[in-house]
C-alpha cells in the first residue's frame, strides 16, 4: 500500500505537458477581450489615430519689385527739352524722357541721335558718346527702371561759336555749323523716333552725348 509520500515522489517525477497552442489561444482570448473592451490595437502607433490629406504646400507669390521689368516702348514715352547751360562757348541741353504709361519699364545705353533742319531734312553730324563733357560727368552706362510717372535724363553737347559758315578765325579755315531746328531721338533696339524742336548750331556739327541716366545730368559732375 503507497504512501502519501510515495504519491509526491511519482508527481514530481512525471513532467507537466503543455500544449503548443496553449500560447496562441491565452492571446487570442486576450485580445478578444480588449477589443470587446476597447478595441485590440496591434500596430500602436496607428491607433486611435484619423487619416488627413497632406496640406498643400502654397508657393509663396512674386512680389511686384521682383517682377522683370520689359524695355522702354518709345511709344509710351515723351521727349522735352528739360533745361540749357552755357560756358566759356560750350553749350550743353538736357532732354528728359518721361513714362506716360502704367508699366514699369528699363532703359539703358546712350540713345541715338539725329539732326534735323527747319524743312526736317537730315543733317550730317559727328555725334560722340562721352561719359565727360564740358558740362558735365557722369557713370557708366547701366540699365535701371523707370516707373510710371518716372524721369530719365540724358545730355547733349557742343561747342557754340555761331552758325553757317563762320568767318576766318573761328576755327580751321572752312568751318561752318548748321542751323539744326529738331532732333529726332531713338532708344535702340527700337527704330521709332521721339522729335523734340530745338534751335542751336554745333560748331563743325560735332555734338556728344551722355548715356541715359535716371538722375539728372547737366551741371552734374560725379
Amino acid at each position: 500500500m503507497r504512501s502519501p509520500n510515495d504519491w509526491d515522489n511519482e508527481r514530481r517525477q512525471v513532467p507537466m505537458k503543455h500544449h503548443p497552442n496553449e500560447g496562441k489561444l491565452r492571446f487570442f482570448w486576450l485580445c478578444l477581450v480588449a477589443f470587446i473592451l476597447g478595441g485590440c490595437a496591434l500596430t500602436p502607433s496607428s491607433a486611435n489615430t484619423t487619416p488627413t490629406k497632406p496640406t498643400p504646400r502654397l508657393e509663396p507669390s512674386p512680389s511686384p519689385s521682383s517682377l522683370a521689368a520689359t524695355p522702354c516702348q518709345t511709344q509710351h514715352l515723351q521727349l522735352a527739352l528739360d533745361t540749357k547751360a552755357a560756358a566759356t562757348s560750350n553749350e550743353g541741353m538736357q532732354l528728359v524722357l518721361l513714362n506716360q504709361s502704367k508699366q514699369r519699364c528699363t532703359l539703358s545705353g546712350y540713345p541715338a541721335l539725329h539732326l534735323q533742319n527747319s524743312r526736317h531734312q537730315p543733317i550730317q553730324a559727328d555725334i560722340k558718346q562721352s561719359l565727360v563733357g564740358y558740362l558735365y560727368t557722369t557713370h557708366a552706362p547701366h540699365r535701371f527702371v523707370l516707373e510710371p510717372g518716372g524721369k530719365a535724363y540724358f545730355v547733349v553737347e557742343w561747342a557754340n561759336l555761331g552758325c553757317g559758315k563762320l568767318p576766318p578765325g573761328a576755327g580751321p579755315p572752312g568751318s561752318f555749323a548748321s542751323s539744326v531746328s529738331f532732333l529726332l531721338v531713338m532708344l535702340p533696339p527700337s527704330q521709332d523716333s521721339l522729335l523734340v524742336a530745338v534751335q542751336f548750331c554745333p560748331f563743325r556739327n560735332i555734338l556728344e552725348i551722355s548715356p541715359l541716366m535716371p538722375n539728372k545730368v547737366l551741371g552734374v559732375f560725379v
